[in-house]
């Protein structure tokens, strides 16, 4: 017995029932989920999402300033000279790729079982291809000036001719580089004739027919204006004034070939040598950029075919692009038509390369 001083004693609770699977279940998921909030992840334990950079190298940027400055020069000069504008061009592509050495563009592993090319191995390549392309710039310039006896035949021969000697020198500097292998032949690559067959179907004959379509007329007097207002920027036709109506890239493309070429851009000059007995074509220098954007797409989607289906399945898509009469006939047309479909067909062909890559390649 116990006294009425005596405080009662608790009584002892009652067996609490055992937890279910899902509330452990659950209670584990939140004590996983504190300790992976709690500890930074170990980047040791995967790979990262994505593959480290390419070492930055600012050095570069000196280089680029340096190619700059010609370019810088020639903008605030009142007067240019023949080849001011393709030599700005030059120091804006030298400047540009000093720039993405810079950030590391280019710094790629090598094979480091192939040996570098030596710069005695490539000095010939590079004075074949140098003078390949003066070749060219030389018969363009004649073709321009009309300055040839029977210049509709033998511009187109002369300029097809010297196209083709800058096919052969790209194709050995190419070698030389290690961008083509040497083991094979350059006759016996499908993609050689598929370039080739572009030049002989499309070149000859491109500067021998007056501007065709009223808007390619229209599109190279707002090049020349450019060239004659020395204003790339601010386009301008003279019927209409300002002109934003299109992309700019086929009026800077026609301004570069107008001035590598020799045309005589200013107000009244661009067909005065009739008055002498020549014949100028400023044709070949409106079209070939375009000609040019147009070989590039189609060897781009050949490589893009022969990577995934074999080379002759590549050369008859290229062919069968070649021979699509709307794309032959914009490729005979300096309008902004070409300018925008060859790069977006170049583009559609380097994803589907992409997507047939090794992922470590």
């Amino acid at each position: 017995m116990r006294s009425d001083d005596e405080a009662p004693a608790e009584a002892e609770p009652a067996n609490e029932p055992a937890a279910t699977s899902s509330e452990t279940e659950l209670a584990s998921a939140e004590a996983h989920a504190t300790s992976t909030v709690s500890q930074p992840p170990d980047d040791d334990d995967g790979e990262p999402l994505t593959p480290p950079g390419n070492p930055a190298r600012p050095r570069r940027y000196l280089w680029a300033l340096a190619a700059l400055l010609p370019v810088f020069s020639l903008m605030a000069a009142d007067r240019h000279f023949a080849f001011s504008v393709p030599l700005g061009f030059v120091a804006l592509a030298l400047a540009s790729f000093a720039i993405l050495d810079a950030i590391g563009s280019f710094d790629d592993a090598h094979d480091p079982s192939g040996a570098a090319p030596s710069l005695r191995a490539l000095t010939p390549r590079w004075l074949e291809l140098a003078g390949a392309s003066v070749a060219l710039v030389v018969s363009l310039r004649l073709a321009v000036g009309g300055v040839l006896p029977w210049p509709m035949w033998s511009s187109g021969v002369l300029v097809t001719g010297s196209m083709i000697w800058l096919l052969f020198a790209l194709y050995r500097a190419g070698v030389a580089l290690g961008i083509w292998e040497q083991s094979r032949a350059l006759v016996s690559r499908h993609g050689f004739w598929l370039v080739l067959t572009n030049i002989l179907l499309y070149l000859p004959f491109l500067g021998s027919y007056s501007l065709s379509d009223p808007w390619e007329a229209h599109y190279g007097e707002v090049a020349r204006e450019m060239l004659s207002r020395d204003d790339w920027l601010s386009l301008w036709w003279a019927q209409d004034g300002w002109f934003w109506s299109k992309p700019v890239l086929d009026f800077w493309l026609q301004g570069l070939s107008f001035s590598l070429t020799g045309v005589h851009y200013m107000p009244d000059q661009m067909l005065a040598s009739a008055a002498n007995g020549a014949l100028p074509a400023p044709e070949w220098a409106a079209r070939i950029s375009i000609f040019l954007f147009t070989v590039l797409a189609t060897y781009i989607l050949y490589k893009s075919v022969a990577k995934t289906f074999g080379a002759r399945a590549g050369f008859l898509s290229g062919l069968v692009l070649t021979t699509a009469p709307y794309w032959y006939l914009i490729a005979h047309q300096s309008m902004t038509d070409m300018p925008y479909v060859a790069p977006l067909t170049a583009a559609l062909a380097l994803f589907a390369l992409a997507l047939r890559a090794e992922p470590e390649a």
